[in-house]
């Protein structure tokens, strides 16, 4: 189920300030943000004073077309903390070296209307999610989120359909994390830096209208098993996938969001509703994007997440199948 955890998190950083704006929740929220800021200005500090060469070796991919001269780096992005930076020379010099940053999503740029992206969370007829939810999943569901956030909490949430408990109690689990930025967001704020033109593909309209989208049942089960672990074992799951990056471990990487050993039928079809949404259609998108790209002499440095480059069916196989000069750069 790892690979249903971190997908939720991009849904988390549009929510973070909305999804208990009309409960005294807020407080936990708000205390959240601050230590979320405060915990990004170390990060941003440690980026800029340390001298110490760091020794991760993400995934890093040059692709280049031959005929119009154009080059694209793929790097594959991450939760992180400060223990990724400074970034390998290699990385730096590929975005120094490009024209254009893209990323995937720059929710910090856009003027997201709180109270309409909430009304999409709610059941229609005002109803409460107990009347949609088996009642052992409620039950747990509540508890942790009554421990969080008090009675309060739970009345806020309660007429929020299932991913919205989600991508709360993901919150919850995450407030002791150390992993409170993107490497994708520290890019944006290099562009910014140095004046680089940069782009998101996707807007906070499209990735709702992908949680939106998804089935009751689907829903369900994400609630299920997001409370049948503890935060620890959340933590765990994202430590663990942040080493596998820090090393470019792209086979476990796969396996990690991919691999559907282990669940029922019913759950993998759940699991393929899931792929299609928020990783097949995706890499298509991607693709298509840098395929336009690669179509004119330009430079790109395309900052993703990790899991839209790697596998079968990832961009970086799709470039290849397309005839494009794809290449692993070690760094």
């Amino acid at each position: 189920m790892r690979k249903l955890l971190c997908l939720i998190l991009t849904l988390c950083a549009v929510l973070t300030f909305a999804a208990c704006t009309r409960g005294s929740a807020i407080e936990v929220s708000e205390v959240s943000e601050t230590d979320s800021s405060e915990a990004d200005s170390v990060i941003e500090t440690s980026r800029e004073e340390s001298t110490v060469k760091n020794n991760i070796t993400p995934l890093l991919w040059k692709v280049t077309n031959n005929d119009s001269g154009a080059v694209v780096w793929l790097f594959g992005s991450s939760l992180a903390d400060e223990k990724a930076f400074p970034l390998p020379d290699a990385v730096m010099s590929a975005y120094e070296s490009s024209e254009n940053l893209i990323v995937l999503h720059n929710f910090a740029e856009e003027n997201i209307d709180v109270e309409k992206v909430l009304k999409e969370f709610e059941y229609p007829d005002g109803s409460s999610i107990k009347k949609h939810i088996p009642e052992d999943i409620y039950q747990k569901a509540n508890r942790i989120v009554y421990n969080a956030y008090g009675t309060s909490g739970s009345v806020a949430l309660d007429g929020f359909k299932p991913i919205m408990w989600v991508t709360e109690i993901e919150k919850v689990y995450t407030l002791d994390s150390t992993f409170t930025d993107s490497i994708d967001s520290y890019f944006i704020t290099q562009a910014q830096k140095d004046k680089k033109h940069y782009f998101a593909l996707e807007d906070y309209n499209s990735l709702i209208k992908q949680f939106t989208n998804l089935s009751d049942a689907l829903q369900v089960f994400l609630l299920k098993r997001i409370i049948n672990i503890n935060a620890a074992e959340y933590i765990k799951q994202l430590s663990n996938l942040y080493d596998a990056w820090s090393v470019g471990a792209a086979g476990f990487i796969e396996q990690y969001f991919f691999d559907t050993n282990g669940y029922t039928q019913e759950e993998q079809r759940l699991l393929s509703e899931y792929n299609k949404i928020f990783y097949e259609d995706k890499i298509i998108r991607i693709d298509e994007a840098l395929q336009e790209y690669l179509s004119i002499k330009t430079s790109v440095f395309a900052c993703i997440s990790i899991e839209h480059f790697v596998g079968e069916k990832g961009v970086v196989k799709l470039l290849t199948d397309a005839g494009y000069q794809v290449e692993r750069v070690y760094t």
